[in-house]
Parts: C-alpha cells; structure tokens; sequence
C-alpha cells in the first residue's frame, strides 16, 4: 500500500504523519459548518467528548484543548502541559489521515517559549484508534509568533487574565450609575419693591348730636358737600301771645358725608422665571476593551494591533492603547482596542475577530482613561 509523507510544524518540531489510505480518508466524518463559537459548542457536544470550556485556541486546522498542567520542579514559571485537539478542516484530515491527535509540551512562561515533547495522532475522534506517534521530544525551544495556536496555549498557560474562546461568559455585576446631580435651579429673584401708596386716612368728622324730631322745620339753605355740618335756622315766629307758651322748634344737624376712600392699589404680580434647559449628559463609554495580544516588546503589540486593523474595519474605527504590565517579573505590552459604548459591544467584536483567526478576549476595567 502506496503512502506518501506530509510534513507539519508544531511547537518547533517536525511532525511526520503517514498520509491514511483512501479508505480511511472517507471515513473522515463530519466537519462543523463554521467557526463560530454557535457552530463549534454544538459540533463540539454531539461528535466529540471534548469540553467547550477547556477550549483554548481555535484554528483553521485544529481546535485544541487544555487536558492538564502541571509545575515543573527545573524552574519558577516553567509548567509541563498536555493537549488535545480535533480536527476541524476536512482537507487536513483526508491527507493526513487523523481526526484527532495529543501533545506533551513544556511551556516556559519566564521567556514566552515552548517545547514539544511528543505528538500522537489518531485516525478516529476522542483520541480513539491506533495511535500513531509522530514525533519525539524536541531540544529546541520556540517562540512563538503573535495571534499563532501556540502562542494562544501559552497565554492559557502563562496569563491569569486569559479568557478561553468557548468558555461561558460570566456576565458581570453592572456597575451602579452614579447618582446623577439634579442642575441647581437658580434662587429665585426677591420681588420687586413695590411702593404702595398708603391709604388715606379719613378726616376726623366732628360727633354728630342724635338726630332730634322735628316739630316744625324751615327748609335748610343750601350747601356744599365738602362743608361742615350747619344748623338751618328756623325764621323768627312771630310773638306769642300773652298767656301761651311759643312753639317749641327743634332743628334737624345733618352729618357730613365722609370722604370717598382712595381707590385700592391692586398687588403687583410677577410672570414666573422659565426653568432652565437641562444640559446634555456628556457621551460616556464603558470601561471594557479587547486585548489581542500581550506582546514582549512594544513592536510586537503595534504589529498585532496592525494586524487586526488589516483584517477588521470595524476594529480599524476605534483606537487602540498600549498597556505595559509585569507579570510574574516580566514586562509584557498589552494591545487593546477600547472605547467601546457597552461591554456588550466588545464582546461583540471579539467574537467576530475570532471567526477571523484572531485570539482575543475582553478585559475589564480599561477605557479611554486608559489610553496613552
């Protein structure tokens, strides 16, 4: 049986697969239609075993999977890994005649590097079949290369801020809104002073006698209204007679009408001051960005986000910030795109990089105040 060899690279170390005879090639099985984080947890659930959760790098070839990790005694930050992956892309399974294969990797996360120290292929899924082993430990250590599977790996190995591809995503607490200042309404203006004219007093009017019954009466002459009161005099009678006493004559004092009142000075009434308009809020955004990369040099982190901006225009609008952090003693540069209205839309655009090959994730606590 006629076979040829096909020649691949993982973690530094040529890898030598037998390529499998046609009739293993048509019993490749099924693929999933996208790369979709949908498409790949319900591809994942009902042709593989392998949990969505340990997922930590996603490829066009390959989706691989963290199986363990362990402290190697050599060194601080130096860690003894074991993988497993399954094959994603059609062509690759048909020629190299695997489904699925496993790696022992050690990972040095003081320098960012790793070395392979064994692969094994496996004709059918789940790592099921006669195992194949494909290549031996390699002396070479590799660094890998910015948005590469194997520079995924070692981030899930080496970074705590790492966020698996198919992990469930904790949605986190929304931050309470910062209770709002109502606008200070100006004081209102005092009124006005208004002098009022005070009201006039009335004229003393001079105690009028009891009005007194008229037995015989005169006519009284005249007079103005404004003059004071008068006693009309009744005319002379003529002289009585002897042995008869004379009329008695009482006369009627008519009160002076008082003075007209002063007509009121109606209160003065003021028109209410409108209310200030409320000022527009400021535009805010939220404080999540989407890191790609956590690069060694600053070069390294301006390549990566050049790279996102080459293959998303939707990244290309927003602008971007480089973060320089030491974890566990090393000096690591963060790209991050921001300035994002909500939380939800990073997520968003992290999801979309993904389907594009790019290893992301969102981090929190990082916005325009971040920036430099």
């Amino acid at each position: 049986m006629q076979s040829k060899i096909i020649a691949a690279s993982f973690c530094g170390l040529t890898v030598l697969a037998a390529a499998a005879p046609p009739a293993a090639a048509q019993q490749a099985g099924d693929f999933p239609a996208a790369l979709d984080e949908v498409n790949l947890r319900t591809w994942l659930a009902s042709h593989t075993n392998l949990p969505a959760a340990t997922v930590v790098s996603i490829g066009s070839n390959s989706i691989i999977g963290l199986r363990s990790m362990v402290s190697d005694p050599v060194g601080p930050g130096r860690f003894h890994v074991q993988i497993r992956a399954e094959v994603v892309n059609r062509q690759t399974a048909v020629q190299g005649g695997y489904l699925s294969w496993s790696a022992d990797i050690d990972v040095d996360c003081t320098q960012r590097r790793s070395r392979a120290m064994g692969i094994t292929n496996y004709p059918a899924r789940d790592l099921k079949g006669a195992p194949r082993v494909v290549g031996g430990p390699g002396a070479d250590w590799v660094s890998p290369t910015i948005g590469t599977q194997l520079y995924s790996l070692i981030s899930a190995v080496c970074d705590d801020s790492f966020q698996r591809p198919l992990a469930p995503q904790v949605a986190a607490a929304p931050l309470p809104a910062p209770a709002s200042v109502p606008p200070r309404s100006p004081a209102p203006r005092p009124p006005a002073a208004v002098v009022a004219q005070a009201p006039r007093r009335p004229a003393p009017q001079p105690a009028s006698a009891p009005e007194p019954t008229v037995i015989a009466t005169a006519p009284p002459a005249p007079r103005p209204a404004s003059a004071p009161a008068v006693v009309a005099e009744a005319p002379t009678p003529p002289p009585a007679k002897p042995g008869k006493e004379p009329p008695k004559v009482q006369v009627a004092v008519a009160a002076a009408p008082p003075p007209p009142s002063p007509a009121a000075v109606p209160a003065p009434t003021f028109a209410p001051e409108p209310a200030p308009r409320p000022r527009p809020a400021p535009a805010t955004f939220s404080k999540a960005a989407v890191q790609v990369a956590a690069a060694e040099t600053e070069a390294q982190a301006k390549e990566a986000i050049a790279h996102v901006r080459h293959v998303s225009e939707e990244a290309a609008a927003l602008p971007t910030s480089l973060v320089k952090v030491s974890v566990n003693g090393r000096t690591l540069y963060r790209a991050l795109f921001y300035k994002f209205p909500v939380k939800a839309d990073a997520v968003a655009m992290c999801e979309r990089l993904k389907a594009k090959r790019v290893t992301c994730f969102v981090r929190d606590g990082y916005g325009a105040d971040t920036a430099h």
